[in-house]
């Protein structure tokens, strides 16, 4: 029973000496205290990712109508293949890729890294009104050449990294 006693006791002074020292610990309140800090924090310059080749490109296309049907339509998560032969040369390929839940109406913004090559292209999907949880994209098919493509699409789902990827295989 007194063993039971001196532990609870010991127990509770260590529960108020860490509460103690918390309470205690100086936080910086003003402007002054704060500045210096915020410099160990963030970063001096945030640079956006460039391949091995350096290059960024960004599309000109303007992005499609919600009506237009897609030639392609890729699932979170999926591959999907087509052949460079089958793309459509005077206009760009649509291709509608599935957010799996329903997002803002609206552009959304979307990046495509070619693997082998680190091109990157940057460009503005659609979310339309008759489908909330599909992102439609209108790719300039010169910039396509055979390689395998990563295509990345900031969503507005309340997560942690609102991103979802899609891999497209061009043949």
């Amino acid at each position: 029973m007194r063993k039971a006693a001196a532990l609870s006791a010991g127990a509770v002074l260590v529960i108020a000496g860490g509460w103690f020292w918390l309470s205690t610990d100086k936080q910086p309140g003003t402007q002054a205290e704060i500045e210096p800090r915020r410099a160990e924090i963030e970063p001096q310059e945030t640079r956006p990712f460039r391949g091995p080749s350096g290059t960024i490109s960004q599309s000109t296309i303007p992005p499609p109508d919600a009506s237009l049907p897609p030639a392609l339509s890729i699932a979170t998560g999926k591959t999907s293949n087509i052949e460079h032969r089958a793309l459509p040369r005077s206009a760009p390929l649509i291709i509608e890729l599935d957010l799996g839940v329903p997002n803002q109406i609206g552009p959304r913004p979307t990046r495509i890294l070619a693997t082998s090559d680190g091109r990157v292209l940057e460009l503005n999907g659609t979310v339309g009104e008759s489908k909330p949880q599909a992102n439609k994209l209108a790719i300039d098919t010169e910039w396509l050449k055979p390689d395998r493509y990563v295509i990345e699409v900031q969503t507005t789902e309340m997560v942690h990294i609102p991103l979802r990827r899609y891999i497209l295989n061009v043949k």
